[in-house]
């Protein structure tokens, strides 16, 4: 359940091994409002380090597992857009990543084309941007329903009518025996 409270106190409460073997680094962190729970982290091995989620003193958004045993405290799980691996936030429904790409790369087109100078690449990267952003942003008119379209009459096929052989019946004259083979014996023997 995600809950907003202020940080009473941290304190760094050992290690384990993730299954995947990475070393885990447990905090207690206790909020304002009586939640006390476990944050777990591979990537943060002290509360001291920059962008630690939670220090001493504010307010934040956080993550809340109770659990008899082992309840968690976590920062709110961010919204994943895909693309390149990392995440992108939407607001409103629109990618703030994909756009912020989107426009760089067409800024960086123009560029590479001869249009715009390197020195407008913000600019020009902004107002695509800003573009884009308007376009993503208007309601789109809605779309009719389709017309149903009338019910086809249904035909009735008569196949043609089948012949015995569906190519010409060679007279038996002139089929003869291959000889063939002996015009291969005669050309190898006369090498």
């Amino acid at each position: 359940m995600e809950k907003t409270g202020t940080v009473l106190s941290i304190s760094a409460n050992g290690t384990w091994e993730s299954k995947y073997g990475h070393t885990m680094y447990k905090y207690a962190v206790e909020m304002d409002n009586g939640d006390q729970g476990e944050y777990s982290s591979s990537k943060y091995t002290t509360e001291t380090d920059d962008g630690f989620p939670f220090k001493v003193g504010t307010q934040v958004p956080y993550e809340f597992t109770a659990h008899e045993k082992f309840p968690k405290i976590a920062p709110p799980k961010k919204e994943w857009t895909g693309g390149n691996g990392k995440a992108s936030y939407s607001g409103k429904g629109k990618s703030f990543g994909s756009l912020t790409g989107f426009a760089a790369s067409y800024a960086k087109d123009l560029i590479v084309g001869g249009v715009v100078k390197l020195d407008d690449f913000e600019a020009v990267a902004d107002r695509l941007y800003n573009w884009m952003d308007s376009k993503d942003s208007a309601t789109p008119a809605p779309t009719p329903a389709p017309t149903p379209e009338p019910e086809k009459k249904k035909r009735s096929v008569t196949p043609p009518p089948v012949d015995k052989i569906p190519f010409e019946e060679i007279p038996q004259e002139e089929l003869k025996e291959d000889s063939g083979t002996d015009n291969i014996e005669a050309q190898i023997n006369a090498l």
